[in-house]
């Protein structure tokens, strides 16, 4: 599996996120290196927090997001759950599911209940504890 992230400002600027074993992307994450991803699908853009101007470009299922160093995508931040929530890809169509968080998992600002599957749509707002995304249908280059 692989997982790519693209600091905002640098538009071919790839890093690998998270094999098992990635980069806590907390505020001292570092560089860890450059490669081209071989597919897009969809991308998470961090717009506050330890993911603030951070973009994880989703390019293989299922995901997993938390604390936890074992997670695809780690936010270091208290307010995540170790293992916080999953996105799953089927047919083109990404959704999100809370694991039983205890600060939650929100999409649009509204709550979802543990286990509960939410179709992701361009644009929709992810809060993972206090840590705000935004998910976008990967549209091409650039």
């Amino acid at each position: 599996m692989a997982l790519i992230f693209r600091v905002q400002g640098s538009p071919k600027s790839y890093h690998p996120v998270a094999k098992r074993s990635g980069p806590d992307f907390g505020p001292t994450s570092g560089d860890v290196g450059l490669r081209e991803p071989s597919r897009r699908l969809a991308v998470l853009v961090g717009r506050t927090g330890v993911a603030l101007g951070l973009e994880f470009e989703l390019a293989e299922s299922p995901i997993t997001i938390g604390r936890d160093p074992a997670c695809d995508i780690r936010l270091n931040d208290p307010t995540v759950s170790r293992y916080h929530a999953w996105l799953t890809q089927e047919g083109g169509h990404w959704y999100v599911s809370d694991t039983g968080s205890a600060n939650g998992t929100l999409v649009n600002n509204k709550i979802l209940e543990t286990n509960e599957r939410v179709e992701l749509k361009d644009g929709d707002e992810i809060e993972f504890g206090t840590v705000r995304m935004k998910f976008r249908h990967w549209l091409g280059e650039g």
